[in-house]
């Protein structure tokens, strides 16, 4: 029997087989929807009011590669699972990087509206070190594109001169505040 997808006709290797009774179909089926569990005695201790014995089952599992088909069917619904995964994670990144936009939208909003000298000297010594995380994450993430190697060295060096640069702009704020 040919296991493989046959070229002329669009069925897969799990689906009914030439010459497969319809009977031989459904032992075949219940089989093969026992996943990772599937037994033929199980099949046997759920279907025996269909009369299928052991002996039988047994009989049609060799003639019609009920293994092979069931590798093939747990393969193809393995992709099948990984597909879907890959579709639903990617629609929840894409979706919270538009909320994590709009949050980041109304926070600079607001912060663009404070008065830098009404603030106390531990609110802007921590609106400094989270601009400063923020501004090496955004750096880290923007040179993924070279090798490792080199996109940690640059950032480390950006970071580090930005870093100087808020932290000196921020020192001299706080000068003036006396």
């Amino acid at each position: 029997m040919n296991l493989k997808r046959d070229k002329t006709q669009d069925t897969s290797i799990w689906e009914r087989q030439e010459g497969e009774t319809t009977k031989a179909y459904a032992a075949f089926c219940a089989y093969r929807d026992y996943g990772i569990d599937r037994s033929i005695q199980k099949v046997v201790n759920k279907y025996i009011e269909n009369a299928w014995s052991m002996t039988l089952l047994l009989r049609w599992s060799a003639k019609y590669n009920w293994v092979k088909r069931c590798v093939a069917f747990d393969s193809y619904m393995d992709k099948e699972r990984q597909k879907e995964y890959l579709v639903q994670t990617l629609e929840i990144s894409r979706r919270q990087a538009q909320n994590a936009r709009r949050i980041q939208d109304i926070a600079l909003e607001r912060l663009s509206s404070l008065d830098p000298s009404t603030l106390t000297n531990q609110e802007l010594l921590r609106y400094l070190e989270i601009g400063m995380k923020l501004e090496r994450e955004a750096l880290a993430c923007g040179t993924m594109t070279s090798s490792i190697e080199e996109s940690t060295k640059e950032s480390a060096f950006i970071a580090n001169r930005v870093s100087r640069d808020i932290q000196e702009k921020a020192e001299s704020l706080l000068r003036m505040r006396g």
